[in-house]
């Protein structure tokens, strides 16, 4: 109960979620399926839903059920629908739910011009 206390605690910082209904599954994996499921948009890019899906079935890990919260594994979703928006300073709304980017680093060159042989 305290993970799902703190989950309702920081509800508010993220857009509104509806779900019609929902099912846990524990065995034979943990398994977490919504049916009729809206994410709402975050006012900074407008006030239309961001996701909508018929359904919304996740597969949920051992050890983070183990320990009381839930970690997503696989995800799929049944007849979605995802409004992309851009905003003005070029960022869009999909960013906040992606990881960031890694950053790869620049292969150095040498004096010649050419680039050295990568190592393997």
């Amino acid at each position: 109960m305290h993970s799902l206390s703190r989950y309702a605690a920081g509800a508010s910082v993220w857009p509104s979620r509806e779900v019609g209904n929902f099912d846990v599954q524990i065995l034979p994996s943990p398994q977490l399926d919504a049916n009729n499921v809206t994410v709402g948009e975050d006012p900074v890019f407008g006030y239309e839903y961001f996701l909508r899906a018929e359904r919304l079935s996740a597969g949920l890990r051992w050890m983070g059920f183990l320990r009381g919260h839930f970690e997503f594994g696989t995800m799929s979703l049944s007849k979605p629908s995802l409004i992309l928006v851009r905003n003005a300073e070029g960022r869009w709304n999909l960013e906040r739910w992606l990881p960031p980017a890694k950053t790869i680093p620049a292969r150095p060159r040498a004096s010649t011009g050419r680039l050295p042989p990568w190592p393997r």
